[in-house]
């Protein structure tokens, strides 16, 4: 997948820096393009990754970038594809290797470019292994050596070779002598000291036409909205706006979205910050609700993100509807070059949970690299959350499933305790030390990276004994038949099924319950006795019947499952459900008009039935992609969008703190294209 935004990066060979601009800005010299894989978001390295990337040299070359380079050295590091974590090293513009984790060896390692590898030969710290023949890249050559790394020489390449078992290497990188020696030629020319005060001066430009255009745009929005909240995570992009609202002249409020699986510093960094510049925050708080969920969904995964909904966005949207009612400007530290996702995002959206809340992206096309520089100019560092300066790329929930295996690895030595906790969790799914290890449930389903991690310890895999692994209620036997012209359900579950909890959500699917068992309506018959469910559908296309059947147990595994996120309540348009004394959720008749939102926003509903128990009855993988449930999502998907619509458009007056009396309604279709759902 291409990135729809790139980061041009340069470096300026004069002031040794690097620079956002084909020409250096102090000296005015022509820079040297760096490249970097996409999107090409450097970031400068701190002392931790410093000390990092020098281990590695010392163990490989017993040498450090400072024996290697002349001068005090900004170094670089920027993000490129690898089944794990691996970063381009940058120092004197030039692009001296890669640091990775290896999730096999689950060790950090560093493959030298050849011009490193030119390098260390020509300063004498290692010798060449003498190559007899020319290898392509990928090539595997045998070498009577045991190092990790070995660097490989002909008459006309310098090869970069990694260990891949005893005596066997895989041919990494190689690049011509001459090439190289031009190269090096032009590295050893640049010898001036740089600091990172030299950084910012030199790119002072730069930034200050990004925070010129971005307090201009916070100030712009503020003036149309009114009231203007920062949503701040404890991370350095949420403190880089919330400080550019404050340079804008606003004060805004502040909410801080407390998952209940943060690491202790961002709690820290959060109270911080707000006692610094003496805001009012406000706190979206899931509390435990996390814990007591994943008993119930298993582990989150990349592809079965529960937890987004559970512990963020409903606190959030809960939280939002009780204190900003009807109108708010909700300042986010969101940047393009996060994810492919972020980067198609508009810098200005209405999100569907919280329609009534403006979402803005102050800092949308502003690269890490001056994130960084606008919080050390500013002299914010000590504000800074202090886990970016433990090794953490990112601040977030400490067990996100987005998370590579160093971040992971972080967090077990730094927090061995957390750690532990939620490996208990994992073990209880029946995840073993190597799953664990490896971080295999961070996919659900057979997942390319999950497989191959899982290929080279061979270990067996079947999908549907891991969905049927987290499913509580289990379904024991399916069987389809079709009788005068309808189809027919039979399911039978391991467990006893409560048709009470069940016929309190009916009117959802407009059935009446015809006796103690049995409910029904024109086109659906629902019969439960004991540990079976009988369905009579009067359709003859299979699929409408199967999303028919699907709806079916998606009311009956809410009444069975719920975790009281609340997701039902928000979402209803009528206030027709309520959670239960007993902790399931029941539903007013004369108040549900069966729009059947609240069983598409209810993780149960959406990710448990729709994802692997519709996957299991049709025995393939990826049930959720099947045809019928794209056209029923869409049908519900519209409902959502034009009741987002007609609830914006009651803040056309977007000063006022109520909706305006005479709003005109005729610019809804307008509108409609403009609410990001």
């Amino acid at each position: 997948m291409k990135w729809p935004k790139i980061v041009n990066m340069y470096w300026c060979p004069n002031c040794n820096v690097p620079v956002l601009s084909s020409t250096c800005p102090k000296c005015g010299s022509k820079t040297i393009q760096l490249k970097l894989p996409p999107p090409g978001d450097a970031r400068l390295a701190f002392k931790h990754d410093i000390l990092r990337i020098n281990t590695l040299l010392e163990r490989y070359f017993n040498t450090r970038i400072d024996k290697l380079f002349k001068g005090n050295n900004i170094v670089l590091l920027s993000k490129e594809p690898y089944i794990d974590e691996r970063r381009v090293v940058i120092v004197s513009g030039v692009n001296i290797g890669s640091i990775y984790f290896n999730p096999y060896l689950y060790t950090d390692m560093f493959k030298p470019s050849p011009l490193l590898a030119h390098l260390l030969i020509n300063n004498n710290i290692t010798d060449p292994i003498k190559l007899n023949n020319d290898y392509k890249i990928g090539d595997l050559v045998r070498i009577e050596n045991n190092r990790d790394v070995v660097i490989g020489i002909t008459n006309s390449y310098v090869y970069v070779l990694m260990k891949v078992n005893e005596g066997l290497y895989r041919v990494k990188d190689k690049s011509p002598l001459n090439v190289l020696d031009r190269q090096l030629d032009k590295l050893t020319s640049i010898d001036k000291n740089n600091t990172l005060q030299t950084v910012v001066t030199v790119n002072e430009p730069f930034l200050l036409r990004y925070v010129s255009v971005s307090e201009a745009f916070i100030y712009s929005m503020h003036n149309k909205i009114n009231k203007t909240i920062v949503s701040f995570s404890g991370g350095k992009d949420s403190l880089t706006v919330l400080h550019l609202t404050l340079d804008a002249g606003i004060e805004p409020e502040v909410v801080f979205n407390n998952t209940g699986i943060e690491l202790p510093e961002t709690i820290e960094t959060v109270y911080n910050t707000i006692e610094e510049f003496d805001l009012k925050l406000h706190i979206a708080d899931a509390g435990d609700r996390f814990w007591k969920a994943v008993k119930t969904f298993g582990p989150p995964a990349r592809n079965y993100r529960w937890c987004c909904k559970v512990v963020k966005l409903v606190p959030f949207a809960r939280l939002a509807k009780s204190t900003w009612k009807y109108n708010a400007l909700n300042i986010l530290g969101q940047r393009s070059y996060e994810s492919y996702d972020r980067a198609r995002s508009p810098r200005v959206w209405r999100n569907k949970w919280v329609p009534n809340v403006l979402s803005a992206a102050p800092i949308q096309d502003w690269p890490q690299f001056l994130v960084w520089l606008y919080i050390f100019k500013n002299k914010l560092d000590s504000l800074v959350n202090s886990l970016y300066f433990k090794g953490f790329e990112r601040i977030g929930c400490y067990l996100c499933p987005a998370s590579s295996l160093y971040e992971f690895s972080v967090v077990e030595k730094t927090h061995p305790e957390l750690w532990e906790k939620w490996k208990k969790v994992l073990r209880s799914f029946g995840c073993s030390e190597t799953c664990i290890k490896l971080g295999l449930w961070r996919w659900i389903g057979p997942a390319s990276v999950k497989k191959q991690l899982m290929s080279k310890y061979r270990i067996a895999y079947s999908w549907e004994h891991e969905y049927s692994n987290i499913i509580p209620l289990k379904i024991k036997k399916v069987n389809i038949s079709v009788k005068d012209k309808s189809i027919v359900y039979t399911l039978v579950f391991d467990k006893h099924i409560s048709a009470h909890r069940f016929k309190k959500q009916a009117s959802i699917l407009r059935l009446k319950a015809k006796d103690e068992k049995v409910l029904e309506n024109s086109k659906l018959r629902v019969e439960i006795q004991g540990n079976k469910l009988k369905l009579t559908i009067n359709e003859t296309k299979e699929s409408l019947a199967f999303e028919t059947m699907l709806d079916v147990l998606k009311i009956l595994y809410r009444a069975q499952n719920c975790v009281g996120c609340g997701s039902c309540t928000l979402w209803c348009p009528t206030n027709a459900i309520r959670i239960s004394n007993e902790n399931y959720p029941v539903v007013d008749t004369k108040k549900c008009i069966s729009c059947k939102i609240c069983i598409h926003e209810c993780p149960i509903a959406e990710l448990i039935v729709d994802k692997l128990i519709a996957s299991l009855i049709l025995k393939r993988y990826d049930g959720w992609r099947r045809e019928g449930r794209v056209e029923s999502k869409k049908k519900i998907d519209n409902t959502i969008k034009l009741l987002a619509v007609i609830k914006s458009a009651t803040y056309r007056d977007a000063k006022s703190e109520k909706p305006s009396s005479d709003t005109d309604y005729s610019n809804i279709i307008i509108n409609f294209d403009r609410i990001d759902a």
